[in-house]
C-alpha cells in the first residue's frame, strides 16, 4: 500500500507543476511563507487530496475478495456434506 500511496503522491506532485522545484531542492511545500500565503494552502490541499483515497480502494477491493473466496467455499462444503 505505501507503494502505491507513494505512486499517487508523486503523481500530484508532477500534475501541479511542482516537480521540478522539488528536485531543485527548493521545496515550496516545506516552506511555510509560501504555503500560508493566498491560494498556496490550497494548492498543497491538491498535492495531498489523494494520497489517502488509494487506501480506502485497496482494502475495499481486499474486502471484498474475502467475502467472495468464503462464500464459495461455504457453498462447496455444503453440496460435498450434503448438511
Amino acid at each position: 500500500m505505501f507503494a502505491v500511496s507513494t505512486a499517487s503522491f508523486f503523481k500530484h506532485i508532477s500534475q501541479s507543476c511542482l516537480f521540478l522545484p522539488l528536485l531543485c531542492g527548493t521545496c515550496p511545500i516545506l516552506r511555510g511563507g509560501i504555503v500560508l500565503r493566498h491560494l498556496h494552502a490550497q494548492l498543497l490541499g491538491q498535492i495531498l487530496h489523494g494520497f489517502n483515497e488509494t487506501h480506502a480502494g485497496m482494502l475495499h477491493k481486499k474486502a471484498d475478495g474475502v467475502a467472495i473466496f468464503a462464500t464459495a467455499k461455504t457453498v462447496i462444503e455444503l453440496f460435498g456434506g450434503t448438511h
